[in-house]
């Protein structure tokens, strides 16, 4: 019969096999996470690219806002000048988010190097084929 039991331990197993998938990746931000640690820390340079990266950020949002009030003005009532407000408030926050993201990543990355080390070295006692420990 099927149980509570069954159910986790094919759940434990799935688990333990998407881990078993992703360790090429999980390998490859442990690989660079070193490196993003040293340009973060050592280059001025990095530091004037976020400053840059920020400054597009700000004009963006500066222009969302103004497509944002222009909605709201109720002179402004035809459709196509709606619609392209309503697309460039879409196309700023798109942007917004992918600069954002562009600005996040190297940190997130350098932040989330040790959780990858922890997920590596639970599995490199284990054969990656069986999930089986190694003898």
């Amino acid at each position: 019969m099927y149980d509570r039991k069954d159910y986790d331990e094919l759940n434990a197993q799935k688990a333990d096999a998407r881990v078993r998938d992703m360790m090429p990746h999980l390998r490859m931000v442990q690989a660079v996470a070193p490196v993003m640690q040293k340009m973060l820390t050592s280059f001025d340079h990095w530091n004037k690219y976020l400053e840059f990266l920020q400054a597009q950020v700000n004009r963006l949002a500066a222009l969302k806002d103004h497509a944002l009030a222009q909605l709201a003005n109720p002179f402004i009532w035809e459709y196509e000048a709606m619609a392209k407000l309503k697309g460039d408030v879409l196309r700023a926050q798109a942007m917004i988010d992918a600069l954002t993201l562009a600005m996040t990543l190297p940190r997130a990355i350098i932040d989330d190097a040790e959780k990858v080390q922890e997920i590596i070295s639970k599995f490199e006692g284990q054969d990656e084929a069986t999930g089986q420990p190694k003898s």
